[in-house]
Protein backbone atom coordinates (compact mmCIF):
# COMPACT_ATOMS: atom_id res chain seq x y z
CA UNK A 1 0.00 0.00 0.00
CA UNK A 2 2.86 2.45 0.92
CA UNK A 3 4.19 1.76 -2.72
CA UNK A 4 1.17 2.90 -4.69
CA UNK A 5 0.50 6.08 -2.67
CA UNK A 6 3.82 6.80 -2.83
CA UNK A 7 3.60 6.45 -6.25
CA UNK A 8 0.44 8.18 -6.71
CA UNK A 9 1.37 11.61 -4.46
CA UNK A 10 4.97 11.56 -6.81
CA UNK A 11 2.82 11.53 -10.11
CA UNK A 12 0.60 14.65 -8.19
CA UNK A 13 3.54 16.62 -7.34
CA UNK A 14 6.15 16.16 -10.12
CA UNK A 15 2.66 17.09 -12.60
CA UNK A 16 1.53 20.42 -10.44
CA UNK A 17 5.24 21.65 -10.40
CA UNK A 18 5.82 20.91 -14.37
CA UNK A 19 2.31 22.73 -14.83
CA UNK A 20 3.82 25.65 -12.63
CA UNK A 21 7.51 25.83 -14.11
CA UNK A 22 5.91 25.97 -17.75
CA UNK A 23 4.14 29.09 -16.95
CA UNK A 24 7.25 30.94 -15.87
CA UNK A 25 7.54 33.31 -19.26
CA UNK A 26 10.95 33.13 -18.47
CA UNK A 27 11.86 29.56 -18.81
CA UNK A 28 8.85 29.25 -21.45
CA UNK A 29 10.75 28.97 -24.71
CA UNK A 30 13.61 26.83 -23.02
CA UNK A 31 12.08 23.79 -21.48
CA UNK A 32 10.18 21.72 -23.74
CA UNK A 33 7.19 20.25 -22.07
CA UNK A 34 4.94 17.23 -22.45
CA UNK A 35 3.81 18.64 -25.69
CA UNK A 36 7.26 17.88 -26.79
CA UNK A 37 10.35 19.77 -27.35
CA UNK A 38 9.60 22.86 -30.11
CA UNK A 39 11.23 22.68 -33.84
CA UNK A 40 14.73 25.05 -33.54
CA UNK A 41 14.29 26.34 -37.20
CA UNK A 42 15.32 24.38 -40.48
CA UNK A 43 18.47 22.37 -40.30
CA UNK A 44 21.83 24.47 -40.72
CA UNK A 45 24.30 23.18 -42.66
CA UNK A 46 27.21 21.60 -42.23
CA UNK A 47 28.15 19.69 -38.69
CA UNK A 48 30.25 20.03 -35.67
CA UNK A 49 30.81 20.35 -31.96
CA UNK A 50 27.73 21.61 -30.17
CA UNK A 51 28.19 24.45 -27.57
CA UNK A 52 27.19 21.85 -25.24
CA UNK A 53 30.10 19.83 -25.98
CA UNK A 54 32.79 22.65 -25.15
CA UNK A 55 34.80 22.28 -21.92
CA UNK A 56 33.71 25.74 -20.59
CA UNK A 57 29.84 25.08 -21.01
CA UNK A 58 28.09 26.76 -17.87
CA UNK A 59 26.12 24.52 -16.98
CA UNK A 60 26.87 24.24 -12.47
CA UNK A 61 25.46 28.00 -12.34
CA UNK A 62 21.88 28.20 -10.30
CA UNK A 63 18.84 29.59 -12.34
CA UNK A 64 18.30 33.22 -12.19
CA UNK A 65 15.17 34.48 -11.30
CA UNK A 66 13.70 31.37 -10.15
CA UNK A 67 12.00 30.39 -6.76
CA UNK A 68 10.91 27.29 -5.94
CA UNK A 69 9.96 27.99 -2.32
CA UNK A 70 6.06 28.89 -3.60
CA UNK A 71 6.13 25.62 -5.32
CA UNK A 72 6.79 23.83 -3.21
CA UNK A 73 4.07 25.37 -0.90
CA UNK A 74 1.27 24.63 -3.31
CA UNK A 75 3.12 21.01 -3.84
CA UNK A 76 2.88 19.96 -0.53
CA UNK A 77 -0.78 21.33 -0.37
CA UNK A 78 -2.02 19.50 -3.76
CA UNK A 79 -0.18 16.22 -1.87
CA UNK A 80 -2.04 16.77 1.29
CA UNK A 81 -5.07 16.67 -0.76
CA UNK A 82 -4.22 13.68 -3.04
CA UNK A 83 -2.94 11.74 0.40
CA UNK A 84 -6.31 12.40 1.85
CA UNK A 85 -8.21 11.10 -1.46
CA UNK A 86 -5.88 8.05 -1.00
CA UNK A 87 -6.60 7.51 2.29
CA UNK A 88 -9.89 6.87 1.39
CA UNK A 89 -10.14 4.82 -1.41
CA UNK A 90 -7.39 2.42 0.75
CA UNK A 91 -9.50 1.47 3.58
CA UNK A 92 -10.01 4.85 5.51
CA UNK A 93 -8.38 4.79 9.05
CA UNK A 94 -7.02 1.29 8.26
CA UNK A 95 -5.03 2.34 5.11
CA UNK A 96 -1.17 2.37 5.50
CA UNK A 97 -0.05 5.59 4.14
CA UNK A 98 3.12 7.35 3.83
CA UNK A 99 4.66 9.32 6.86
CA UNK A 100 5.13 12.99 6.58
CA UNK A 101 8.73 12.61 6.41
CA UNK A 102 8.41 10.08 3.43
CA UNK A 103 5.82 12.92 2.03
CA UNK A 104 8.66 15.65 2.26
CA UNK A 105 11.22 13.43 0.58
CA UNK A 106 9.10 12.76 -2.30
CA UNK A 107 8.09 16.88 -2.56
CA UNK A 108 11.76 17.42 -2.75
CA UNK A 109 12.43 15.08 -4.85
CA UNK A 110 10.27 16.37 -7.39
CA UNK A 111 11.51 19.80 -6.92
CA UNK A 112 14.99 18.52 -7.70
CA UNK A 113 14.45 16.75 -10.36
CA UNK A 114 12.52 19.80 -12.30
CA UNK A 115 15.87 21.57 -11.34
CA UNK A 116 18.35 19.60 -12.61
CA UNK A 117 15.77 19.66 -15.91
CA UNK A 118 16.03 23.15 -16.51
CA UNK A 119 19.34 23.68 -15.96
CA UNK A 120 19.98 21.05 -18.52
CA UNK A 121 18.35 22.31 -21.08
CA UNK A 122 19.51 26.07 -20.16
CA UNK A 123 22.90 25.07 -20.63
CA UNK A 124 22.64 23.82 -23.93
CA UNK A 125 22.62 27.34 -25.09
CA UNK A 126 24.92 29.32 -23.35
CA UNK A 127 28.52 30.47 -24.70
CA UNK A 128 27.56 30.62 -28.07
CA UNK A 129 27.99 33.82 -30.23
CA UNK A 130 26.90 34.57 -33.86
CA UNK A 131 28.81 37.01 -36.34
CA UNK A 132 26.76 40.06 -36.74
CA UNK A 133 25.17 39.69 -40.63
CA UNK A 134 21.95 39.78 -42.11
CA UNK A 135 23.08 37.96 -45.20
CA UNK A 136 23.05 34.05 -45.20
CA UNK A 137 25.52 34.39 -48.41
CA UNK A 138 28.25 37.04 -46.37
CA UNK A 139 30.90 36.13 -43.88
CA UNK A 140 33.63 37.16 -41.97
CA UNK A 141 37.35 35.93 -41.83
CA UNK A 142 38.71 33.71 -39.32
CA UNK A 143 42.18 34.83 -39.09
CA UNK A 144 45.13 32.88 -37.56
CA UNK A 145 46.24 35.45 -35.47
CA UNK A 146 44.48 39.15 -34.20
CA UNK A 147 45.47 40.63 -37.64
CA UNK A 148 44.15 41.47 -40.56
CA UNK A 149 47.37 40.64 -41.83
CA UNK A 150 47.58 37.40 -40.82
CA UNK A 151 46.84 33.70 -42.56
CA UNK A 152 43.07 33.17 -43.19
CA UNK A 153 41.59 30.14 -41.78
CA UNK A 154 38.26 30.13 -42.39
CA UNK A 155 35.28 32.02 -42.92
CA UNK A 156 32.24 32.34 -40.36
CA UNK A 157 29.15 32.62 -42.46
CA UNK A 158 25.72 34.65 -41.34
CA UNK A 159 23.82 32.36 -38.19
CA UNK A 160 26.74 30.36 -38.10
CA UNK A 161 28.03 29.42 -34.23
CA UNK A 162 30.82 30.09 -32.31
CA UNK A 163 32.41 29.50 -29.19
CA UNK A 164 34.65 32.37 -27.40
CA UNK A 165 37.36 30.75 -25.77
CA UNK A 166 39.71 34.09 -24.93
CA UNK A 167 39.44 38.00 -25.84
CA UNK A 168 42.92 39.51 -26.85
CA UNK A 169 44.43 43.16 -27.52
CA UNK A 170 44.98 42.71 -31.02
CA UNK A 171 44.71 45.39 -34.17
CA UNK A 172 42.27 47.85 -34.19
CA UNK A 173 41.06 46.65 -30.47
CA UNK A 174 39.44 43.52 -28.76
CA UNK A 175 39.74 40.54 -30.44
CA UNK A 176 38.43 37.22 -29.45
CA UNK A 177 39.54 33.48 -30.39
CA UNK A 178 36.85 31.79 -31.55
CA UNK A 179 36.38 27.75 -32.44
CA UNK A 180 33.04 27.16 -34.44
CA UNK A 181 33.73 23.44 -36.12
CA UNK A 182 36.82 22.13 -36.89
CA UNK A 183 38.05 26.08 -37.50
CA UNK A 184 39.52 27.83 -34.32
CA UNK A 185 41.45 31.21 -35.07
CA UNK A 186 40.97 35.09 -34.73
CA UNK A 187 37.96 37.53 -35.54
CA UNK A 188 37.68 41.55 -34.17
CA UNK A 189 35.12 41.64 -31.19
CA UNK A 190 33.15 43.83 -33.01
CA UNK A 191 31.59 41.67 -35.43
CA UNK A 192 30.17 39.49 -33.06
CA UNK A 193 26.31 39.65 -31.30
CA UNK A 194 26.49 37.90 -27.47
CA UNK A 195 24.65 38.29 -24.77
CA UNK A 196 20.98 37.78 -23.83
CA UNK A 197 20.44 37.89 -27.93
CA UNK A 198 23.31 35.89 -29.02
CA UNK A 199 21.52 32.70 -26.45
CA UNK A 200 18.02 33.96 -28.25
CA UNK A 201 19.49 33.02 -31.62
CA UNK A 202 21.00 30.31 -30.00
CA UNK A 203 17.39 29.07 -29.29
CA UNK A 204 16.27 29.87 -33.13
CA UNK A 205 19.27 28.65 -34.85
CA UNK A 206 20.15 25.58 -33.62
CA UNK A 207 18.29 22.46 -33.49
CA UNK A 208 18.13 20.01 -30.38
CA UNK A 209 19.56 16.90 -31.56
CA UNK A 210 19.83 13.18 -29.23
CA UNK A 211 23.36 11.48 -30.09
CA UNK A 212 23.40 7.81 -28.86
CA UNK A 213 25.47 7.07 -26.30
CA UNK A 214 25.29 3.27 -25.85
CA UNK A 215 25.98 0.34 -28.73
CA UNK A 216 22.65 0.01 -29.83
CA UNK A 217 19.35 1.42 -28.90
CA UNK A 218 15.66 0.06 -29.39
CA UNK A 219 13.64 2.98 -31.15
CA UNK A 220 9.83 2.10 -29.81
CA UNK A 221 6.52 3.16 -31.25
CA UNK A 222 5.54 4.44 -28.08
CA UNK A 223 7.21 5.78 -24.48
CA UNK A 224 6.94 2.98 -22.36
CA UNK A 225 9.72 -0.11 -22.48
CA UNK A 226 7.01 -2.39 -23.22
CA UNK A 227 6.05 -0.95 -26.40
CA UNK A 228 7.07 -2.11 -29.93
CA UNK A 229 10.39 -1.92 -31.27
CA UNK A 230 10.28 0.25 -34.59
CA UNK A 231 13.82 0.49 -35.47
CA UNK A 232 17.85 -0.07 -33.51
CA UNK A 233 19.58 2.84 -33.74
CA UNK A 234 23.66 2.67 -33.49
CA UNK A 235 26.00 4.48 -31.08
CA UNK A 236 27.07 7.84 -31.92
CA UNK A 237 24.01 8.52 -34.44
CA UNK A 238 22.26 11.71 -34.25
CA UNK A 239 18.83 12.71 -34.42
CA UNK A 240 16.86 15.06 -33.91
CA UNK A 241 14.76 15.32 -30.99
CA UNK A 242 10.53 16.16 -31.43
CA UNK A 243 9.25 15.22 -28.61
CA UNK A 244 9.48 14.52 -24.71
CA UNK A 245 7.56 12.24 -22.76
CA UNK A 246 8.23 11.36 -19.00
CA UNK A 247 11.62 9.40 -18.96
CA UNK A 248 11.70 8.99 -22.97
CA UNK A 249 13.05 11.15 -26.13
CA UNK A 250 11.07 11.42 -29.22
CA UNK A 251 13.04 10.97 -32.41
CA UNK A 252 12.60 12.08 -35.77
CA UNK A 253 14.71 8.98 -36.87
CA UNK A 254 13.97 8.82 -41.27
CA UNK A 255 11.54 11.04 -42.78
CA UNK A 256 8.04 8.60 -41.92
CA UNK A 257 9.61 6.67 -39.03
CA UNK A 258 9.99 8.69 -35.46
CA UNK A 259 9.61 6.99 -31.98
CA UNK A 260 10.76 7.30 -28.27
CA UNK A 261 14.03 6.52 -26.81
CA UNK A 262 15.22 6.40 -22.97
CA UNK A 263 16.64 9.64 -22.10
CA UNK A 264 19.17 7.90 -20.28
CA UNK A 265 20.86 6.49 -23.63
CA UNK A 266 21.18 10.01 -25.25
CA UNK A 267 23.21 13.01 -24.71
CA UNK A 268 21.29 16.00 -25.26
CA UNK A 269 23.08 19.04 -28.01
CA UNK A 270 22.05 21.43 -29.84
CA UNK A 271 23.39 21.48 -33.84
CA UNK A 272 24.35 24.60 -35.35
CA UNK A 273 25.92 26.01 -38.26
CA UNK A 274 29.24 26.32 -38.67
CA UNK A 275 32.67 27.90 -39.75
CA UNK A 276 34.07 26.17 -42.86
CA UNK A 277 38.14 26.16 -43.08
CA UNK A 278 40.01 26.97 -46.33
CA UNK A 279 40.66 23.18 -47.14
CA UNK A 280 37.58 22.24 -46.14
CA UNK A 281 36.01 25.14 -49.03
CA UNK A 282 38.64 23.78 -51.55
CA UNK A 283 37.40 20.02 -50.72
CA UNK A 284 33.78 21.18 -51.51
CA UNK A 285 34.71 22.90 -54.53
CA UNK A 286 36.42 19.60 -55.69
CA UNK A 287 33.93 16.98 -54.82
CA UNK A 288 30.98 19.44 -57.17
CA UNK A 289 33.61 19.29 -60.02
CA UNK A 290 34.14 15.72 -59.67
CA UNK A 291 30.47 14.94 -59.33
CA UNK A 292 29.60 17.31 -62.42
CA UNK A 293 32.62 15.60 -64.49
CA UNK A 294 31.07 12.29 -63.76
CA UNK A 295 27.25 13.53 -64.40
CA UNK A 296 28.61 14.52 -67.98
CA UNK A 297 30.39 11.34 -68.82
CA UNK A 298 27.66 9.33 -68.12
CA UNK A 299 25.45 11.35 -70.08
CA UNK A 300 27.65 10.84 -72.82
CA UNK A 301 28.15 7.38 -72.57
CA UNK A 302 24.29 7.22 -72.49
CA UNK A 303 24.17 8.83 -75.66
CA UNK A 304 26.51 6.74 -77.10
CA UNK A 305 24.63 3.17 -75.98
CA UNK A 306 20.95 5.05 -77.08
CA UNK A 307 23.10 5.16 -80.41
CA UNK A 308 24.36 1.78 -80.91
CA UNK A 309 21.06 -0.02 -79.29
CA UNK A 310 19.44 1.94 -81.74
CA UNK A 311 21.38 0.90 -84.62
CA UNK A 312 21.36 -2.82 -83.72
CA UNK A 313 17.72 -2.68 -83.19
CA UNK A 314 17.10 -1.12 -86.27
CA UNK A 315 18.84 -3.77 -88.56
CA UNK A 316 17.08 -6.95 -86.51
CA UNK A 317 13.65 -5.29 -86.71
CA UNK A 318 14.22 -5.02 -90.26
CA UNK A 319 15.86 -8.66 -91.33
CA UNK A 320 13.02 -9.79 -89.10
CA UNK A 321 10.22 -8.67 -90.61
CA UNK A 322 11.43 -8.23 -94.31
CA UNK A 323 13.53 -5.12 -94.36
CA UNK A 324 10.03 -2.75 -94.28
CA UNK A 325 10.01 0.10 -92.49
CA UNK A 326 7.52 -0.77 -89.79
CA UNK A 327 9.47 -3.30 -88.67
CA UNK A 328 12.31 -1.81 -88.90
CA UNK A 329 11.29 1.61 -86.87
CA UNK A 330 9.86 -1.31 -84.24
CA UNK A 331 12.95 -2.83 -83.54
CA UNK A 332 14.98 0.31 -83.38
CA UNK A 333 12.46 0.65 -80.28
CA UNK A 334 13.23 -2.36 -78.62
CA UNK A 335 16.78 -2.33 -79.43
CA UNK A 336 17.01 1.11 -77.31
CA UNK A 337 17.34 1.78 -73.82
CA UNK A 338 13.94 1.24 -71.40
CA UNK A 339 11.91 4.33 -70.45
CA UNK A 340 9.53 2.23 -68.60
CA UNK A 341 10.02 2.99 -64.80
CA UNK A 342 12.46 0.69 -63.01
CA UNK A 343 10.48 -2.28 -64.18
CA UNK A 344 12.82 -3.31 -67.49
CA UNK A 345 15.36 -0.47 -67.39
CA UNK A 346 19.28 -1.31 -67.01
CA UNK A 347 22.32 0.83 -66.95
CA UNK A 348 23.17 2.12 -70.16
CA UNK A 349 26.25 3.54 -68.49
CA UNK A 350 28.63 2.52 -65.60
CA UNK A 351 27.68 -0.68 -63.57
CA UNK A 352 26.30 -1.08 -59.76
CA UNK A 353 29.92 -0.41 -58.52
CA UNK A 354 29.85 2.83 -60.45
CA UNK A 355 26.44 4.12 -59.08
CA UNK A 356 26.92 3.36 -55.62
CA UNK A 357 30.18 5.66 -55.63
CA UNK A 358 28.50 7.93 -57.18
CA UNK A 359 25.61 7.84 -54.47
CA UNK A 360 27.99 7.68 -51.95
CA UNK A 361 30.17 10.62 -52.98
CA UNK A 362 27.28 13.03 -51.70
CA UNK A 363 27.21 11.52 -48.18
CA UNK A 364 27.67 14.83 -45.90
CA UNK A 365 28.05 16.71 -49.05
CA UNK A 366 24.51 18.25 -49.43
CA UNK A 367 21.54 19.17 -47.46
CA UNK A 368 18.12 16.86 -46.77
CA UNK A 369 15.52 18.85 -47.95
CA UNK A 370 11.51 17.64 -47.81
CA UNK A 371 10.79 17.40 -51.31
CA UNK A 372 14.04 17.98 -52.92
CA UNK A 373 15.59 16.73 -56.14
CA UNK A 374 18.61 18.38 -56.50
CA UNK A 375 22.06 16.92 -56.10
CA UNK A 376 23.36 20.57 -55.47
CA UNK A 377 20.70 22.47 -53.09
CA UNK A 378 19.04 19.42 -51.39
CA UNK A 379 16.81 16.29 -51.75
CA UNK A 380 14.82 13.81 -49.71
CA UNK A 381 15.03 9.85 -49.37
CA UNK A 382 12.89 9.44 -52.66
CA UNK A 383 14.55 12.47 -54.55
CA UNK A 384 17.79 11.09 -53.71
CA UNK A 385 17.33 7.41 -55.16
CA UNK A 386 15.52 8.95 -58.33
CA UNK A 387 18.39 11.32 -59.16
CA UNK A 388 21.34 9.36 -58.61
CA UNK A 389 19.99 6.57 -60.59
CA UNK A 390 18.47 9.26 -63.27
CA UNK A 391 22.47 9.86 -63.87
CA UNK A 392 22.92 6.34 -65.14
CA UNK A 393 19.82 6.60 -67.87
CA UNK A 394 17.27 4.54 -65.51
CA UNK A 395 13.66 6.47 -64.66
CA UNK A 396 12.43 5.76 -61.55
CA UNK A 397 9.22 7.72 -60.07
CA UNK A 398 9.30 10.13 -57.87
CA UNK A 399 8.03 9.23 -54.73
CA UNK A 400 9.22 6.02 -52.31
CA UNK A 401 5.83 4.22 -52.09
CA UNK A 402 6.09 4.39 -56.01
CA UNK A 403 9.71 3.01 -56.34
CA UNK A 404 8.82 0.32 -54.43
CA UNK A 405 6.77 -1.01 -57.20
CA UNK A 406 10.19 -1.24 -59.42
CA UNK A 407 11.78 -3.76 -61.10
CA UNK A 408 11.38 -6.91 -59.39
CA UNK A 409 11.83 -7.92 -55.63
CA UNK A 410 14.70 -9.83 -54.49
CA UNK A 411 15.30 -11.35 -50.95
CA UNK A 412 17.91 -10.01 -48.45
CA UNK A 413 20.13 -12.86 -49.25
CA UNK A 414 20.79 -12.10 -53.30
CA UNK A 415 20.67 -8.34 -52.79
CA UNK A 416 23.41 -6.64 -54.56
CA UNK A 417 24.90 -3.35 -54.22
CA UNK A 418 22.36 -0.80 -56.74
CA UNK A 419 19.52 -2.67 -55.55
CA UNK A 420 16.77 -0.36 -53.45
CA UNK A 421 15.20 -0.89 -50.37
CA UNK A 422 11.86 0.27 -49.33
CA UNK A 423 11.13 0.66 -45.50
CA UNK A 424 7.69 1.78 -46.03
CA UNK A 425 7.53 5.68 -46.62
CA UNK A 426 11.63 5.51 -46.85
CA UNK A 427 13.76 4.37 -49.67
CA UNK A 428 17.68 3.56 -49.49
CA UNK A 429 20.79 2.18 -52.36
CA UNK A 430 21.88 -0.35 -50.88
CA UNK A 431 25.75 -0.18 -51.48
CA UNK A 432 27.16 -4.27 -50.02
CA UNK A 433 28.38 -4.92 -46.50
CA UNK A 434 25.73 -4.67 -45.04
CA UNK A 435 25.02 -1.10 -45.56
CA UNK A 436 22.64 1.89 -47.24
CA UNK A 437 23.10 5.38 -48.43
CA UNK A 438 20.64 7.15 -47.89
CA UNK A 439 18.98 11.12 -47.13
CA UNK A 440 18.08 9.97 -43.59
CA UNK A 441 16.44 13.43 -41.92
CA UNK A 442 17.71 17.16 -41.56
CA UNK A 443 20.17 16.55 -39.12
CA UNK A 444 22.31 13.82 -40.55
CA UNK A 445 21.22 14.53 -44.48
CA UNK A 446 22.93 11.98 -46.72
CA UNK A 447 24.65 9.21 -44.80
CA UNK A 448 25.11 5.19 -44.41
CA UNK A 449 23.16 2.92 -42.27
CA UNK A 450 22.81 -0.16 -41.69
CA UNK A 451 20.60 -1.93 -44.35
CA UNK A 452 18.63 -3.88 -41.43
CA UNK A 453 18.45 -0.80 -38.91
CA UNK A 454 14.66 -1.32 -39.50
CA UNK A 455 13.42 -4.29 -41.41
CA UNK A 456 12.62 -3.25 -45.24
CA UNK A 457 9.26 -4.27 -47.01
CA UNK A 458 10.34 -5.10 -50.21
CA UNK A 459 13.91 -4.98 -52.09
CA UNK A 460 14.15 -4.24 -55.78
CA UNK A 461 16.02 -4.56 -58.45
CA UNK A 462 15.90 -2.08 -60.75
CA UNK A 463 18.63 -2.55 -63.01
CA UNK A 464 16.94 -5.61 -64.85
CA UNK A 465 20.38 -7.70 -64.93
Amino acid sequence: MINFNRKFIRAGAIGLAAAMMCSSAAYADELPGAAGVAAYGTLPEGAGESAAEQDDLAGTAGIAGWSFAEEETQAAYAADEMLEAAHEANGGDDAELPTDEELQEEEHASVLALEKRLRRYDSLYKNVVFPDLEDTSSYINIRSKASADSELVGKLYAKSAARVTETVDGEDGPWFKITSGSVTGYVKAYFFITGSTAEEMAKTNGNLVAQINTESLRLRKDASVESEQVALLSEDDRYPVVGEEGAFIKLQVDDDLSGYVLDDYVTLKVSYKYAISIEEEQAAIRRQREREEEAERARRRQEQEEDRGGNNGGGNGGGNNGGNNGGGNNGGGNGGSSSKPGSDAKPTSGSRTAICDYAESFVGAIPYVWGGTSLSSGVDCSGFVQQIFKRFGVSLPRTSGEQAGCGKSVSSSKMRPGDILYYGGHVAIYIGDGQIVHASNPETGIKISKWNYRTPVTIRNVLGD
